[in-house]
């Protein structure tokens, strides 16, 4: 793994560190060769931040949800540390007696200004790579969800709406399904995890790529956090915009790669996709400083 910076006492400090753009750039441009030569067809690859921490993460996830008002979210207690997370992202919701599943995947971005969202959300919906990206991954949740429905009832219930976060837009689309009867928990998870959105297609291959190419384990990055409720069905966020927070807190930030992709622009995506946390960092260390 890459050098970690010296800790600091009194909960976050300003000391940032970032896997380095050539770096990541030198994975973007290998990925594309990957893709180039048909081995897959996208993938997600992220980098990571890292700032030295002390004392509870309930400050990280109030300053991140501050930073970043979104629907979905999680605090989790570990033995050793915690994990926070401020997720726009819904994985699955199943509701097992009704036999209804659905998944909203995420893929396509801009940056938000807030000056002109109908402008750049005509921008992002015309933006053939942006498009791309998005129709694969639905296009391999719809599949995915295929394995545990009836024939026939997979559907795309709203494709390609623009939704508008603090600082960025994302595409969305909705897709329903009815499982068959008898299909468990274990059947759906099996069925879907990974998140496509945050893996790509092929799923398999795209994992050995971000196997071979991300210096680190992710851990609970880009995985699902959520809960099983009573009648045996489930709530899950994709595990993006998370941190797990132990002597450091450590933030990874990714993005969606195609053929059309650009490195410059996918590095500028890191980076937008980073603010949230960097924000909630920068608030916490005016806050000590005080």
């Amino acid at each position: 793994p890459p050098p970690r910076p010296s800790p600091a006492s009194g909960g976050a400090s300003p000391q940032v560190w970032v896997e380095p753009s050539p770096i990541h750039r030198a994975r973007v441009e290998h990925a594309l060769e990957a893709i180039a030569a048909g081995d897959l067809y996208q993938v997600n690859l992220a980098r990571a931040w890292r700032v030295p921490w002390t004392g509870s993460a309930v400050p990280l996830f109030g300053a991140m949800r501050a930073a970043s008002p979104v629907p979905l979210g999680a605090y989790v207690e570990l033995d050793a540390g915690a994990v926070v997370c401020r997720t726009m992202e819904r994985f699955l919701r199943w509701d097992r007696r009704a036999r209804r599943l659905w998944t909203s995947p995420i893929k396509g971005t801009i940056a938000r200004t807030g000056d002109d969202d109908a402008g750049e959300a005509e921008r992002l919906t015309r933006d053939d790579k942006e498009r791309a990206e998005h129709s694969m991954i639905v296009d391999l949740m719809r599949n995915d969800l295929s394995r545990v429905a009836e024939v026939g009832s997979v559907r795309v219930a709203s494709a390609l709406r623009v939704e508008p976060f603090a600082g960025l837009s994302h595409l969305v689309s909705t897709v329903h399904a009815r499982t068959r009867e008898g299909v468990t928990i274990r059947d759906v998870i099996a069925a879907t995890f990974p998140p496509g959105s945050v893996t790509g297609t092929p799923k398999l291959a795209a994992m050995e790529l971000i196997e071979r190419e991300e210096a680190e384990a992710r851990g609970v990055y880009t995985g699902a956090v959520g809960y099983v409720d009573r009648a045996g069905g489930l709530s899950l966020a994709v595990a993006i915009r998370a941190a797990r927070v132990d002597e450091h807190a450590t933030y990874f930030a990714g993005g969606g790669l195609v053929s059309a992709s650009d490195p410059d622009r996918e590095i500028a995506e890191t980076e937008l996709k980073a603010e949230v946390f960097l924000a909630a960092i920068r608030e916490l260390s005016t806050k000590n400083s005080d």
